[in-house]
């Protein structure tokens, strides 16, 4: 499943590689393969909101979107 809100605009690099999958009823998106500070690879997705995510249903629609943690974070940062 892919979150909300996903950022397509990342490309590809050193420590994110994309990954095709195609789910059961035929609908394609990306995942990353992310390369961790001690080498380990864990799966992502980027999304606007938050940034990258590894439990993509954590968040699934907007009043989800504004009780997570991150997002709590990532607002609070932004305000004046």
């Amino acid at each position: 499943m892919e979150c909300p809100y996903i950022d397509k605009s990342i490309l590809p690099n050193k420590i994110n590689t994309p990954i095709k999958y195609q789910t059961s009823n035929g609908t394609d998106y990306i995942y990353w393969h992310h390369l961790c500070p001690d080498n380990k690879v864990i799966k992502v997705q980027f999304c606007k909101k938050i940034g990258r995510k590894q439990d993509i249903f954590e968040c699934l629609n907007e009043n989800e979107w504004k009780n997570c943690p991150t997002y709590k974070i990532v607002q609070r940062i932004k305000m004046p």
